[in-house]
């Protein structure tokens, strides 16, 4: 299992001139007067109003009714019909002789006619067709929750990431502050020494330059401080307010093969593929059993009444079982089993492709893992080595063993040892979060938020937003 020695720590502070090895900074009463914004708060706003899991929402919920649909084939079909109305009807009859006429005579008939009847329908075989039907229905439900499942640990993976963006940002600028100050105080004491002849003036303008080279690189920091605001903002759905330190990143696996295991049983984008094959696999079977029989149970019952000179009363009960046997479509039936196995055999390559592809991954997470807790390790002595060679080289300086410059870049190495340690810290925490989104454990419980991720159509004729 991988130590969690390398977490995360920005706000950092520093002493002013000499400097300490970087520690998290306290929250300011300002801040502990707030209520701090936290990693799982975050993570449980993405999934409850983001709108691609609104999105993801909808899809496994018309997946779901789906399956309704396939499960109401294999139930009886009944239907009741009903009619009435009024007919009139007449006729002449006469006849005619050279040079006469007869009496011409006219008929009228008048009636009222209402009928109702009921049919039911039970499918008693079907070649196997709606059985598959159902099974393909439950798989597509299975899918649908798997790609979900995908949304909800990538929008977890986009939120630590800005989240931790935020932190990383706001401890650059912190050190950058810091950095200004300290040179601030170089040149302050460049001056002085050149007053009382010391330094050249060349010393002076060495240690403004880097003053103000540190000034602008400040400028920068709060510029990238805005833009991992605004991202978070935009994820989110509000700013970031005093963010709480996040919790250290358990792995879900002690070696590189229980990874993969887990991965291939977990991560759910196999999971739907191998949900979209068993789909394709029923969709044979349903399209093999057009090619057989289907037997129904039909059963009718029916009654009429319709009034002319009296009343006709007429009524019918029936119960037949009705087959139909396909005999010659033109090759029509053929070229769909054809068309299934392809498709069949295309998702199978597909799941073995996404089996290459994910075990690729998480071995490449892993080793990133690796890498980032041997940077972090680096980083730490870099900045421990850097400090004691600034602290010597102002101590030198003070003694004339040193130039300004050199007490400069001793200041420069410090400062960058400083940056590339939180930006270590920052990637071996991204890198465990990236390993377990691999690995298919970056759920919502793994951070303590717990919701249900329930269907957007309430069945009462309202449409949740979300909100």
């Amino acid at each position: 299992m991988f130590s969690n020695k390398a977490m995360f720590s920005v706000a950092m502070t520093f002493v002013a001139a000499g400097g300490a090895v970087a520690q998290t900074a306290a929250p300011t009463a300002e801040q502990t007067a707030q209520s701090l914004d936290t990693l799982p708060s975050a993570i449980e706003s993405v999934l409850l109003k983001n709108p691609r899991i609104i999105a993801e929402r909808d899809r496994r919920d018309i997946a779901k009714e789906t399956l309704t649909q396939s499960h109401s084939a294999l139930r009886p079909q009944i239907s009741l019909t009903s009619s009435g109305g009024f007919s009139r009807s007449g006729s002449t009859r006469g006849s005619s002789f050279a040079g006469s006429t007869q009496e011409i005579d006219y008929y009228d008939s008048k009636s009222k006619l209402a009928s109702i009847g009921i049919e039911a329908t039970q499918t008693i075989y079907s070649g196997g067709t709606l059985q598959s039907g159902v099974r393909q229905a439950q798989y597509g439900v299975d899918s649908a929750n798997a790609e979900l499942m995908a949304v909800v640990q990538g929008l977890i993976l986009e939120t630590s990431t800005a989240y931790i963006d935020v932190r990383t940002a706001e401890g650059e600028l912190s050190i950058r502050k810091q950095n200004v100050d300290a040179l601030k105080k170089q040149f302050k004491a460049a001056k002085d020494r050149f007053e009382v002849g010391e330094v050249t003036r060349t010393d002076v303008a060495q240690a403004e330059a880097r003053l103000s080279g540190s000034q602008a690189d400040v400028a920068s920091a709060y510029s990238a401080l805005e833009s991992a605001k605004a991202v978070y903002y935009e994820l989110v759905g509000r700013p970031p307010v005093a963010l709480a330190p996040q919790d250290d990143v358990v792995i879900a696996a002690a070696e590189l093969e229980e990874a993969i295991e887990i991965t291939l049983a977990h991560n759910p984008t196999i999971v739907s593929a191998r949900a979209v094959l068993e789909v394709a696999r029923q969709n044979v079977k349903i399209v093999k059993g057009q090619r057989r029989p289907t037997i129904d149970l039909v059963g009718t019952a029916g009654y009429r009444q319709e009034w002319s000179d009296g009343r006709l009363d007429d009524d019918n009960v029936e119960l037949v079982a009705r087959a139909r046997l396909p005999l010659y479509q033109g090759g029509l039936l053929a070229s769909r089993v054809r068309t299934a196995k392809l498709e069949e055999n295309r998702a199978l390559m597909q799941l073995r492709a996404t089996e290459r592809s994910l075990i690729a991954g998480v071995s490449r997470a892993w080793y990133t893992v690796i890498a980032a807790d041997q940077a972090i390790e680096a980083s730490q002595r870099q900045v421990e080595a850097a400090q004691i060679a600034f602290d010597g080289a102002e101590q030198e300086l003070a003694a004339g063993l040193r130039t300004t410059l050199d007490v400069l870049d001793q200041e420069r190495e410090l400062l960058n040892a400083r940056l590339g340690l939180i930006n270590a810290e920052r990637a071996a925490y991204l890198a465990r979060q990236q390993l377990n989104a691999a690995m298919g454990e970056l759920t919502p419980e793994k951070f303590g938020v717990n919701i249900t991720l329930s269907s957007t159509y309430d069945y009462s004729g309202r449409i949740h937003n979300g909100g």
